[in-house]
Order: structure tokens, then C-alpha cells, then sequence
């Protein structure tokens, strides 16, 4: 019942990318938005990539948060911009253009990592950990966050709805609100680590041996040109 709500949008999105295209394209995005200075090609690099991670939302039709990322992004943008240029800036002002500064640079890899998340099946990112012979002891721990986030996002709205419906919301207070939803959140995060790390050992996760998998992953064309393309973006951030 678990099992997946990752990867719903996989079979949805109109080109799908293999596991390790995507993997690659992320450790290039972080490398890239965190790393980059305020001057020179970067100026051009971290807005393209913030493009670029708002397509892929669009490619997994999830239209609703794409929106949602590209006007905080275009607000920030804006905001950081134009706040470089003002002097004898106020606390408000400089606390503005210090949030401005941080979505532009930490959202866009974010949300490329919530894409990959939610359009990369567990089995598709087994095999393709296997491919690149990585270690049991670390495919068993990814594959179980891989389920485990969703899965607390799941659980915290349905938390939230059983509040409601008794009539406990932020008007009790903070401290009721903790009480009310961190508390029964707390408790199953414990439960459903517990749960999922049973689940995984009992596919077989942890044989020695090699464990046999139906999911056929490969490069297709899409992966060789989006593999280019962020070779080329990281070149260009290394030369210029």
C-alpha cells in the first residue's frame, strides 16, 4: 500500500529519463546553483537551470507545483536583483534579499530532486544502483528513503484531516498543535522506518547474492542529449 506513490508520475510524463541520467543531471544542478558566483556566465547558468527544472515538472505533468516554483522564483530573482543595487539597505530589506538569495540558488536542485523522486520507481533505481555497482549497504538505505518520504507526507495530511474533523486547528494554540500532530507524526515515522526496512529486507535487499529484478532500464536518445546538455553546462561553469 506503501509502495508507490513514488514514482506515480513515471508512466505520466511524456519523456522519461533513466535513473542515472537523472542522478547525473542532480549532482550537476547542485554543483552548479551552490557553487556559482554572483557575476560572469553563472548569471545566465542559474536561471537556465531554473528553467530547466521547471520543464521537467511540466514533463511529469505536475503542472500545479511547477507554477507555484517558477512564480517563487521569478519573485526572488526579482527581489535579489534589484536589492543589489540599493544602498543603506534596512534589516527588512537585507533579510529580503538574504531569502531571495537562498531560493535562488537551493529551490531550483530542490525541485529536481522532488522530480526525480516522484518519477523514479524504487525497482528502477535498484537496478540502475546495481548497474553502477554500488554497495548493498547503501542501495538498502536509499531505496527505503526513497519510499519513506512520501510515505510521511501521506501520513502528515491524514494526521492533519483527523484534526480537523475534531476541531483542532492552529486556534488551540501552538503548543496543542504539537501536541495534537507532532506527537502522533513522531510516532509514525518510527513505525513506518520500521515497516519499510522489513519491507525491503523481505524483497530480498540484503542476500549476498544477486537478487533478480523485472525492470529493463537503458539509455534512450532523450538520456544521451540530457546528458550533453548538462556536460555542457558544467563545462562551461568550469572554463568561464
Amino acid at each position: 500500500m506503501m509502495a508507490d506513490k513514488v514514482g506515480k508520475h513515471s508512466q505520466l510524463s511524456v519523456v522519461s529519463f533513466d535513473p542515472r541520467t537523472k542522478l547525473y543531471a542532480l549532482l550537476i544542478f547542485n554543483i552548479v546553483m551552490l557553487t556559482s558566483l554572483t557575476e560572469g556566465v553563472s548569471v545566465y547558468l542559474k536561471p537556465f537551470l531554473a528553467i530547466l527544472a521547471f520543464l521537467f515538472l511540466l514533463n511529469a505533468r505536475m503542472t500545479k507545483t511547477a507554477v507555484i516554483y517558477l512564480v517563487l522564483y521569478v519573485v526572488s530573482w526579482n527581489a535579489e536583483f534589484f536589492l543589489q543595487y540599493i544602498s543603506g539597505m534596512s534589516l527588512g530589506g537585507f533579510l529580503i534579499r538574504f531569502f531571495s538569495h537562498m531560493i535562488t540558488r537551493i529551490v531550483p536542485g530542490f525541485m529536481f530532486a522532488y522530480y526525480m523522486l516522484r518519477t523514479t520507481r524504487v525497482s528502477e533505481f535498484i537496478a540502475a544502483m546495481k548497474r553502477m555497482h554500488i554497495s548493498q549497504k547503501l542501495i538498502i538505505p536509499v531505496s527505503v528513503m526513497f519510499r519513506f518520504f512520501p510515505t510521511v507526507g501521506d501520513e502528515y495530511a491524514s494526521i492533519q484531516d483527523a484534526m480537523r474533523l475534531r476541531g483542532i486547528g492552529i486556534r488551540k494554540g501552538p503548543i496543542a498543535m504539537a501536541e495534537y500532530r507532532l506527537v502522533p507524526l513522531i510516532v509514525s515515522l518510527v513505525k513506518i522506518g520500521d515497516e519499510l526496512s522489513a519491507a525491503a529486507v523481505t524483497r530480498g535487499l540484503g542476500r549476498q547474492n544477486e537478487r533478480s529484478n523485472y525492470c529493463t532500464i537503458g539509455f534512450k536518445a532523450c538520456d544521451i542529449c540530457l546528458l550533453l546538455l548538462m556536460t555542457g553546462v558544467f563545462l562551461v561553469y568550469l572554463i568561464c
